[in-house]
């Protein structure tokens, strides 16, 4: 059945469920309960991805290969990565100064994004978003990943910047990911 039609049926359920409360309790009751039918209808994205045939990117193998490459075991690569369908999560505890833990996680994040999701750059927005659910300030964060230029390069500029690894950045990053997980 079409979106169109699974809504249609969700209203008519609604309706039919509130029918014998008195106003004002019955619009309140059909706003409830269609919002809640309208939680189970799947998202306009999953309908999208549904219909192209697109298959989720399959990401076992490379996390093996990710942890093959640090000679890590998949165990130990989750001490610093929390792995997700399109993202990961950057775990492990760090304690140096803030502008080394920004260049620390940034550089992880980065060559985990590569070897997993096939991402060889980030936004700085998102970045920063990543670097504030871990707990870390975004102050003064260009202005450290400029100042390792042999690890990072800057992509455009303002809200279409993008931080990426260098090749001795890609290289280095390896053994830091499995200094961090030992």
């Amino acid at each position: 059945m079409s979106k169109n039609g699974d809504i249609k049926k969700q209203i008519k359920a609604a309706i039919e469920a509130v029918k014998d409360f008195d106003e004002p309790y019955r619009t309140k009751a059909f706003e409830v309960i269609l919002s809640k039918f309208m939680e189970k209808l799947p998202s306009e994205r999953v309908v999208k991805d549904a219909t192209k045939g697109e298959k989720p990117p399959h990401h076992e193998e490379r996390i093996k290969r990710f942890a093959e490459a640090a000679n890590l075991s998949v165990e130990q690569l989750e001490n610093v990565f929390e792995f997700n369908k399109e993202s990961l999560r950057f775990i492990a505890p760090l304690t140096d100064s803030v502008p080394q833990k920004q260049i620390t996680f940034t550089h992880c994040i980065l060559t985990g994004l590569e070897q997993v999701y096939g991402k060889k750059s980030i936004k700085a927005t998102e970045l920063a978003g990543m670097l504030d659910d871990y707990g870390l300030s975004t102050a003064n964060l260009a202005r450290g990943l400029q100042s390792r230029s042999d690890i990072f390069r800057k992509v455009g500029k303002k809200r279409e910047t993008r931080y990426k690894l260098t090749d001795v950045g890609k290289n280095s990053a390896i053994e830091l990911v499995r200094t961090l997980a030992t």
